[in-house]
């Protein structure tokens, strides 16, 4: 009952709005009195927060928007009904439509703070609430250059507010599928919910995933076999090994609230936002709470493989970056951070520990590859001296291949020599970069788009033992990404665990309370109040 009280009163207050702002009426008086008004309450008293605003005006030589004739009203009115279905894309309407002023004696403040609100709007839904670099600290994306007030001017110019408001969620079928599972699982809230499942309790299991399965729900009389397909349905989307008995990790995640689900599309929908608006023709992602890489290609996943991805403490990043070339039998620069916390303890007590582990120093003192010389003892955790490097061979940390991808973070997609990982449900044991069981198809995909076709070059190379660099002949964007709420292709959602507590982190953010709005002023109420 909560949840509808709070749609309903969500509704109702757009619905205020609404008529106060379109219904009651803003006079025709938009010639040079609302000009001024506008020039005088905008530069008069300039503020930071509004230089976009007296950008945008000066464009539009101080003229309204929203005021004025009757273009203008029915400018209104979309932009109010946009506004009022911010929730749908997984915003807050009322971030946008609350404090909204305006009546038949101020219809410049009523400009002004619909061009404001309609702003906000633009660049959340189009570039996200948040700023990436103050929720995580392990992040690099490219800076979004969406700019609201030019395109809205531009669109304004055309008289084409429609599309431009239309043209702003991103248009790919991943974002459409997270909206349109928000709004199933905001039914299913309000609907109550699911129930609470139990190992060994059959029907309670087959109206828990009901609810979530389509097939299943359209079937009156589902039999034990129903109830299987669908729970094998249940665990393949969302990750979960394939078992016709519900083990306890697949009792967890049929337990975990519905109130949470939706938290989790939301927080995916934001992270979404800070990518960019189309992705290139092909690329490659690698999902760490989904423990996998994908080759897309013109749209279509050429490749999807297991990876070993990073520890809680030493989690994979988020990140954009570029595959330059493939490395073959590459040497293994180890980061400074494990010389200090793995090596550096072993070389104190024994100056010979990196030649007996075939370690040496790219950078060491001449005629002095393992560093038997150094006086370890007084090197410091902090300021390691020197580059130690691990040889190619066999026991090599990154195989036999490398993707280099020359990035701030010093992550990278390669072989291991440990496959034995890949067969484990928990895959979380490198120090941030990624492991790849099918690295051989995916490092041939990079070089010749193609599973196969580089395939020999590859084993050749490998094969004479010595280091070699194959460039691409376009570098291949690939990016590190955190998603726990996946849009299946037959409308369902797919969920993975939030394993580094990114999701917790992001959700606790968006829902922070937002800044106490202005009130309406008197005239603005009394409007408002009126039947």
């Amino acid at each position: 009952m909560r949840n509808r009280a709070g749609h309903w009163a969500k509704r109702l207050a757009c619905a205020v709005v609404f008529a106060a702002l379109c219904g009651g009426g803003v006079s025709a008086a938009s010639g040079p009195d609302i000009r001024a008004e506008l020039q005088h309450l905008l530069l008069d008293s300039p503020s930071p927060a509004q230089n976009r605003l007296v950008e945008f005006y000066e464009t539009r030589g101080f003229r309204p928007v929203w005021s004025g004739d009757g273009d203008a009203r029915d400018r209104l009115r979309l932009a109010i009904a946009t506004l009022g279905k911010a929730d749908d894309q997984g915003l807050r309407a009322s971030d946008y439509l609350t404090g909204l002023r305006g009546d038949d004696a101020d219809a410049a403040h009523l400009d002004i703070d619909m061009t404001d609100a309609l702003l906000r709007y633009a660049k959340d839904v189009s570039d996200g609430r948040l700023d990436p670099g103050k929720v995580y600290k392990d992040i690099r994306l490219a800076p979004r250059a969406f700019d609201a007030g030019a395109e809205l001017v531009r669109a304004l110019a055309h008289d084409d507010l429609d599309r431009f408001l239309n043209g702003l969620p991103a248009p790919d079928a991943d974002y459409r599928g997270l909206i349109a599972g928000l709004a199933g699982y905001r039914a299913i809230a309000a609907a109550g919910g699911w129930r609470h499942v139990t190992a060994g309790d059959a029907p309670a299991l087959a109206a828990r995933l009901s609810v979530e399965d389509p097939v299943l729900a359209a079937i009156e009389a589902p039999t034990p076999d129903d109830v299987h397909d669908a729970l094998l349905r249940y665990e393949a989307r969302n990750g979960l090994a394939l078992d016709a008995n519900p083990g306890p990790a697949v009792v967890a995640a049929l337990n975990v609230p519905v109130a949470w689900r939706i938290k989790q599309i939301l927080a995916n929908l934001e992270r979404r936002r800070w990518l960019p608006r189309t992705f290139e023709s092909r690329y490659i992602v690698v999902n760490a709470p989904d423990q996998t890489v994908s080759y897309i290609d013109d749209g279509k996943t050429m490749l999807i493989s297991p990876v070993v991805i990073g520890t809680k403490a030493l989690p994979t990043p988020i990140l954009r970056t570029l595959v330059k070339a493939v490395v073959v039998n590459p040497p293994w620069d180890i980061p400074d951070s494990i010389v200090a916390q793995a090596l550096l303890p072993h070389l104190r007590k024994s100056p010979g520990y990196l030649a007996e582990r075939n370690l040496v120093l790219a950078d060491g003192p001449p005629d002095d590859p393992h560093g038997v010389t150094v006086d370890w003892g007084s090197v410091k955790p902090n300021a390691i001296p020197y580059q130690v490097q691990q040889p190619p061979g066999p026991g090599n940390a990154l195989g036999a291949l490398m993707l280099d991808m020359p990035n701030p973070l010093d992550v990278y997609l390669h072989d291991t020599p440990n496959k034995g990982l890949f067969a484990l449900d928990d895959r979380q044991k490198s120090h941030g970069c990624v492991r790849v069981q099918n690295i051989f198809a995916l490092a041939s995909l990079a070089l010749t788009g193609d599973a196969d076709d580089g395939m020999d070059k590859l084993k050749q190379a490998v094969a004479s033992g010595s280091t070699q660099r194959l460039a691409l002949d376009e570098a291949l964007p690939v990016y590190f990404l955190y998603r726990t709420a996946i849009a299946m292709p037959d409308g369902t959602i797919g969920f993975r665990p939030d394993i580094y507590g990114r999701d917790k982190r992001l959700i606790a953010l968006l829902d922070a309370k937002p800044p106490k709005a202005k009130p309406l002023p008197p005239a603005a109420e009394t409007l408002a109040s009126r039947e």
